[in-house]
């Protein structure tokens, strides 16, 4: 090989080297995305008792007691790309919008209940919250509280 021709092959991959790890060169598009809505219960008497849809252990809820159902980012659209004043210029809107009636269901067995529906607030995390009580047909035993796109495991206590 001509040296001229490897010295303009090595300086070709070293440029390609240097853009890649400097993230100047995309063979794609970027990889970005929204947090998906997530729940998180609370027996009002026991708050100690919560949890959320990272956790693997069940929440423990009396079915006598009122539940606080509390949640974030139930929003639709996904405004992910940071984009705002400064160098990229004027503010964009954002394409997010907080959801509207979302039904809080609980399914046990075969049953399902609607415990409520809510509105998403409009904050930077578009949170949610009911206060509800279990029906009082309920068993006691493995339960789901969810929505069309979150959902936690409680277990019901007589």
């Amino acid at each position: 090989m001509h040296p001229r021709l490897r010295r303009s092959l090595t300086s070709a991959c070293v440029l390609v080297l240097c853009c890649a790890s400097l993230g100047l060169w995309s063979t794609g598009s970027a990889l970005a995305s929204c947090v998906g809505p997530q729940l998180r219960v609370d027996a009002v008497a026991t708050p100690a008792t919560s949890t959320s849809t990272n956790s693997p252990a069940p929440v423990s809820v009396s079915k006598t007691q009122a539940v606080t159902v509390s949640g974030e980012w139930f929003h639709a659209g996904c405004d992910d790309t940071g984009s705002g004043a400064g160098c990229s210029g004027p503010s964009q809107a954002s394409s997010e919008s907080p959801m509207r009636d979302v039904a809080l269901v609980l399914t046990q067995g075969s049953r399902s209940w609607t415990l409520g529906t809510a509105d998403a607030g409009s904050d930077d995390h578009s949170s949610i919250s009911w206060q509800v009580r279990l029906p009082d047909d309920v068993a006691p035993g493995p339960a789901v509280i969810r929505t069309d796109s979150a959902r936690v495991t409680i277990e019901i206590k007589g």
